[in-house]
């Protein structure tokens, strides 16, 4: 077992406020420079009780910098960067490179953070902050300079082997020239989301008129003094949305004429490509769960997908004109043409024969005449994870049928619908001559359980009840 592994079975068993008090000690060693243990795996390690506990950090001095453009941070490291992304996995290269470059330059900052948690009441850190954003942002030009050169930089190049960090570091160095007016717009956004109650920790559950009106105040005034970065402002938000499309009210808060002809005119136009690109990720996800390497449609995933990919595009035609002959617009008509193509009528049939392979698999018995349907198999019963994919498979099938129809993908899909419903009463009507010939047969009326609850998504509850009703006057008639 590696050390990461032993430390998380070690101390993933302490409780949160064990794990809080020794995070607090590891950091204050750490701010002293007198760590002698692995600190980063360790509070790697406690993460998920830290998380939990909601406890606040002592933060080095890396951490206290990224603060000015932790909105921006993303586990993703998908090239080339969406706007207003910056990767997660950038920040231990980006501060090495920074230690190489300015490392006495750190120093004192170093000491001033240490000075700030030498009293039982720690001071505060927010001028400290700034102070080291403003120098970091200087550091982190030099920086990109220096990879930008034809021959790279040499050992600091090596610390960046793909051209999205690159890329990540000129980001954060724009960024952190924002630090100051952008944090304190993220603050007082905050405070709005938070007195109306629209804050699920970092998360914007929605993005209400009040944090719009103070959002579009803030965005004026950075406009006004940094021209089109204020657009990161908009990024920012857009990164903690949990409805992403919600970023068009503050577009429509801050245009005379909103629709995306004026909107594609304006540096809020990065916004809209973030939304669209978002819309073809998620239509790219569902064409390849459409044809699974395996065989086997994930029906849960892909109807979680396809629930997203719709709820964006209703969320974006809501808020904001699209125009169809717009560049936008043929991009959300391109998104439904390639979903329409994967869950045509060979997905619907490849779908309608893994939900009856999984409840009622159909064999061919020995004396069978060739050309005949062979009936379901009443050898075992269905395991309890193929009823379910059964299941899920059906509300995959009913959730194309209900929204696809509204996005031009839901063709055919009544059809695949209706000749399941008939092949199941097909299949079941075999199994219960066979139960009349063998009364009490556990895996039979198992088979026709698990058929009954794919009859109540697919047709309503009524369908379902009827089937288990002529199981029990199957029953009846055996004895």
């Amino acid at each position: 077992m590696d050390k990461s592994a032993l430390f998380g079975a070690t101390l993933g068993r302490l409780s949160v406020e064990e794990a809080v008090a020794l995070a607090r000690v590891i950091e204050l060693r750490r701010l002293r420079g007198r760590e002698a243990l692995p600190t980063d795996q360790m509070l790697a390690a406690l993460r998920p009780q830290l998380r939990a506990g909601r406890a606040p950090r002592i933060p080095a001095l890396c951490r206290l910098v990224a603060g000015g453009f932790e909105h921006f941070l993303v586990d993703s490291q998908d090239e080339p960067r969406p706007p207003g992304c910056v990767a997660r996995a950038v920040l231990v290269p980006w501060w090495e490179a920074l230690k190489r470059i300015a490392g006495a330059e750190l120093a004192p900052f170093e000491a001033a953070l240490a000075d700030c948690f030498t009293e039982a009441i720690p001071a505060s850190t927010e001028s400290l902050a700034l102070r080291a954003q403003a120098a970091a942002a200087g550091w982190t030009r030099t920086l990109a300079e220096e990879l930008a050169k034809p021959r790279g930089a040499g050992a600091l190049g090596a610390l960046f082997p793909r051209l999205g960090l690159v890329a990540d570091i000129r980001a954060i160095a724009t960024l952190l020239t924002l630090a100051e007016p952008l944090t304190e717009a993220f603050a007082a956004i905050d405070r709005a989301l938070a007195m109306n109650g629209r804050l699920d920790g970092r998360q914007i559950i929605d993005l209400v008129p009040d944090a719009i009106a103070v959002a579009k105040r803030h965005y004026l005034a950075l406009s006004e003094a940094r021209g089109m970065d204020s657009v990161f402002l908009a990024l920012g938000l857009l990164n903690r949305l949990r409805r992403p499309w919600e970023i068009l009210r503050l577009g429509r808060a801050l245009m005379r004429k909103p629709n995306d002809a004026v909107l594609h005119d304006t540096e809020f136009a990065a916004i809209g490509d973030r939304l669209i690109q978002g819309l073809r990720s998620t239509a790219q996800g569902i064409v390849a769960l459409a044809a699974p390497r395996g065989g086997a449609v994930d029906a849960a995933r892909m109807a979680a997908a396809v629930t997203g990919y719709a709820d964006d595009v209703e969320g974006l035609l809501g808020e904001f004109g699209f125009r169809r002959d717009s560049p936008w617009g043929e991009a959300i008509l391109e998104t439904r043409v390639a979903i329409a193509d994967a869950v045509g009528r060979d997905f619907q049939t490849h779908l309608a024969a893994q939900l009856l392979r999984s409840i009622l698999p159909a064999v061919r018995h020995g004396g069978a005449v060739r050309g005949l349907v062979p009936g379901p198999d009443p050898s075992a019963p269905p395991a309890e994870a193929d009823a379910t994919a059964a299941v899920e498979t059906a509300r995959l099938l009913l959730l194309l049928q209900q929204r696809g129809a509204r996005h031009g993908f839901g063709q055919n899909v009544h059809e695949t619908v209706e000749m399941i419903g008939a092949e199941i009463d097909a299949r079941v009507g075999l199994l219960l001559d066979t139960l009349g010939e063998t009364p009490s047969h556990p895996a039979i009326e198992t088979r026709i359980a698990a058929a009954a609850r794919v009859l109540d998504v697919l047709f309503e509850a009524s369908r379902g009840q009827k089937l288990t009703r002529r199981l029990g006057l199957a029953r009846q008639a055996a004895v």
